[in-house]
């Protein structure tokens, strides 16, 4: 077995090494016990030196696109290592997303004691991950680095981020073309049915780091990660609320729906979002859902859903349901309505995990 680790460079080192590559294995590899490993971290330059037209086109006999775990596989893991239940795994999974390193070096289940440890700590680690890593695969990373903070302020179609960064269309379009398909750090999303696009980072760590980290470097060089810390508290239910979201849209697939979903996404026009739609095979049925990250009593919860009634009068689906995903809701009083809670959304409602 020999193994190519961050494969993409061997091009840096000798641009005919994919040739001499073809050769060897065309050559003197057939019929041989040699398995050969390549991995990289660049995910779009790993495709392309696969694709038709390139000395390697052909020779893979398997890819293996290796992915940070979804909330319910992250809450199974850390169920198990730090005894969290659903809502703080929830938390946990906010600030370190679902790589597996990260969540391994957790010893609570206090997403602010942990942060505090692991992020806001100049001497950590992970302090300084999402910097080294962007450095390594980027030539020009202040600029990468000021559209990520952009994107994790909550400016997120591309004329805000053009706007703020004072950059044409052109080379904005290549700096988010890499973000997206070289590092797959940043995704593009459509609401359904079509409509403006808007970009936002897909993976939770580096959404936080850019969020509380990059912009407070200067407090946290001078050690004063406690003060930093408060103004993470004042803030994180905001931020949470956005990755519940996230969470709730991974969930939507296993829940207990009428009718089997289809796709899921969001909908949203200028002045209307709607957090959450699953549809049918045909769109004739849409599941249409507000997510709280919050508790809410049965008072609370009919007046949420009223209010997405309204809003989704606008949606072009014949036949509609309405429901809530809360941190906790009480169900009695919503006959007729969909309504779940973290333990569904975790999977933990039957015992799993």
């Amino acid at each position: 077995v020999a193994v190519f680790d961050e494969f993409q460079r061997l091009l840096e080192v000798d641009r005919s090494a994919l040739t001499e590559l073809q050769r060897v294995i065309d050559e003197e590899a057939q019929g041989s016990s040699l398995m050969l490993v390549c991995t990289g971290s660049s995910i779009g330059l790993m495709e392309r030196m696969f694709q038709y037209g390139q000395p390697l086109y052909g020779r893979a006999t398997g890819f293996l696109k290796i992915r940070p775990f979804d909330f319910r596989t992250a809450y199974r893991y850390l169920s198990r290592r730090v005894g969290a239940g659903p809502v703080e795994a929830a938390e946990l999974y906010g600030v370190f997303g679902g790589t597996p390193y990260y969540l391994s070096l957790l010893r609570s289940k206090d997403w602010a004691a942990e942060a505090e440890r692991l992020v806001l700590d100049n001497r950590s680690p992970l302090y300084w991950e999402p910097e080294l890593l962007l450095k390594t695969e980027l030539r020009e990373h202040v600029t990468y680095f000021e559209i990520l903070r952009l994107l994790s302020s909550g400016k997120n179609s591309f004329s805000e981020i053009a706007g703020s960064l004072g950059a044409s269309k052109t080379s904005l379009s290549y700096y988010l073309h890499v973000l997206i398909d070289d590092l797959d750090i940043v995704e593009r999303e459509k609401p359904l049915g079509g409509g403006r696009a808007i970009y936002r980072i897909k993976d939770n760590f580096f959404k936080f780091w850019f969020r509380y980290v990059f912009p407070n470097r200067g407090a946290l060089e001078l050690g004063e990660k406690g003060e930093v810390l408060e103004s993470v508290k004042e803030d994180f239910n905001t931020y949470m609320g956005h990755v519940y979201q996230e969470i709730a849209g991974q969930a939507i697939w296993s829940l207990d729906l009428p009718f089997k979903p289809f796709r899921v996404g969001r909908w949203w026009r200028k002045d209307v979002e709607i957090d959450l739609v699953a549809l049918d095979r045909w769109e004739r049925r849409a599941a249409v859902f507000e997510v709280k990250w919050r508790k809410l009593n049965g008072r609370e919860a009919l007046r949420v859903l009223r209010e997405l009634e309204a809003k989704a009068a606008r949606l072009p689906y014949p036949r509609k349901l309405y429901g809530l995903i809360a941190v906790e809701v009480e169900k009695e009083p919503l006959e007729g309505y969909l309504a779940y809670d973290i333990r569904d959304v975790a999977g933990a409602a039957a015992g799993k995990g």
